[in-house]
């Protein structure tokens, strides 16, 4: 039976070498064919960890645009072509790299001669973007901006001493049942309750004795003033912004913890927790808490400045907002696209659950199945977070940090001009289709018009793109 079975496996091999199997059955398609070989010998510099000479080789369209040097593809023209005038002359790779071999330098001439077809999942437009998002989208309740509401009257008004107190005993009203508010904690149980929600530490005896014995009916808020004014109000309520931004002082991830050493660059990360604590006591107005975590850095021109004053300082230790995600970029084995892309998604991600109380991670590979969030929006808003976290011009973690008179700030910052930005094929970066401009999602603006405003000028060498969203 195995000398039957190797007879057969001789029969084939020599029919295939007397009909001569061709190296492709038919002309050369981009995504089939010549692109494997573009990522392998041609992306690492022109496409994805870098953009040399201004050159993007990941899609058809990106070549007939060319670089620095003008286009590289002419369809149908093989010397005017300089894609493949560089691999036939071996010009390109350059010395150090893998070169092509003759039968890949073969596909691309014959994929040149043929037309530069695009084949499957071409990078063209996608349809029209005219109703994408609609008005009647906006109606939905989780998408209203905030507003002030008609306080009801009620009939127990002596028990209102809050507005909400007026919305809880109407809705107790309208369910019937004779359901009312529990009765009034004692004074023990009130300071204890006090403490415990707004600094998070118990009463010392003295203090719940000292509460009360005080006949004063102005005892609770002077109670509540003096809990407020503590500075264990911003630790226990800085906390739980900390948990939802995702603080760590921690590279990587919990199984790095143990080569965290002196000098590394995750040692200054503990400033953005006392950030976060002072922001807290001294009552910082949410709206200039958040902007100054977005965007300290483009509020001030911080760049030239020898020492930069406190205030400069906390604007840019504020940023450190935006470095949560895990940047394994500091290992140079990991310090590839695929990382890089990784990080700005995973910052856009915690961006929106933090501040949006959105899941935008669907919409990276497709439009939302049941949110209004088309997949261009996600790319939008991506695309204000690229000049500072730009895949092919990357700071490495350690490389983002702000030296300015013996003191270093773990910071975000733009590094360079504002790179195009892509909407991704089912997210993957390899595959980029349209360009798409920075923008906010549309279903949180009246209209399409207002998500791509952007509406203050920038402040120093800054895009301005993360506050003028804003």
């Amino acid at each position: 039976m195995v000398t039957v079975f190797r007879n057969v496996l001789r029969v084939c091999a020599c029919l295939l070498l007397c009909v001569g199997v061709p190296v492709l059955a038919s002309e050369p398609k981009f995504e089939r064919d010549v692109k494997p070989i573009l990522v392998a010998h041609c992306f690492k510099c022109h496409g994805l960890e870098a953009s040399q000479a201004g050159l993007d080789l990941r899609t058809r369209s990106l070549m007939v645009r060319g670089g620095d040097n003008g286009p590289v593809l002419k369809p149908n023209d093989l010397m005017g072509s300089l894609l493949y005038k560089q691999v036939v002359s071996r010009n390109m790779p350059p010395d150090g790299e893998l070169n092509l071999t003759d039968a890949q330098v073969e596909i691309i001439r014959r994929w040149v001669e043929a037309g530069a077809p695009a084949g499957k999942g071409n990078d063209s437009e996608l349809g029209s973007d005219a109703l994408l998002v609609s008005d009647k989208d906006r109606q939905f309740w989780a998408f209203q901006k905030l507003r002030s509401v008609r306080v009801p009257a009620v009939a127990r008004a002596r028990q209102v001493t809050t507005p909400i107190d007026a919305l809880l005993l109407a809705k107790l009203a309208a369910v019937g049942h004779g359901l009312e508010f529990s009765p009034p904690a004692d004074r023990v149980t009130l300071i204890r309750r006090a403490q415990l929600d707004l600094i998070g530490l118990p009463p010392e005896p003295v203090e719940i004795e000292r509460f009360v014995s005080d006949p004063s009916p102005d005892a609770y808020e002077r109670l509540l003033d003096r809990l407020l004014a503590s500075p264990h109000f911003g630790e226990r309520w800085g906390r739980h912004w900390m948990d939802a931004a995702g603080y760590s002082e921690v590279r990587g991830t919990d199984f790095d913890a143990a080569i965290n050493r002196d000098k590394d660059f995750m040692a200054g990360m503990w400033r953005y927790r006392e950030y976060v604590i002072q922001s807290y006591n001294n009552d910082k107005p949410f709206d200039r808490f958040v902007t100054e975590q977005v965007a300290g850095d483009e509020l001030v021109d911080w760049r030239y400045q020898e020492r930069l004053s406190t205030q400069d300082e906390e604007l840019l230790v504020a940023t450190s907002f935006l470095r949560m995600a895990v940047d394994l970029t500091w290992d140079p084995p990991d310090n590839t696209a695929y990382t890089r892309f990784a990080v700005l998604h995973q910052t856009l991600a915690s961006v929106s659950s933090n501040l949006l109380g959105l899941s935008l991670r669907c919409a990276k590979c497709h439009t939302h199945k049941s949110d209004p969030i088309p997949q261009r929006d996600y790319y939008r808003m991506l695309a204000l977070f690229t000049p500072a976290f730009n895949p092919q011009s990357w700071l490495q973690p350690g490389e983002r940090d702000v030296s300015r008179g013996g003191s270093s700030i773990h910071a975000v910052y733009d590094v360079g001009p504002p790179p195009e930005t892509y909407l991704l094929r089912r997210g993957d970066q390899t595959e980029p289709l349209r360009e798409v401009r920075p923008g906010f999602l549309a279903v949180l603006c009246d209209n399409e018009k207002d998500a791509l405003r952007l509406a203050a000028e920038p402040i120093g060498e800054t895009s301005g793109w993360r506050w003028r969203a804003g």
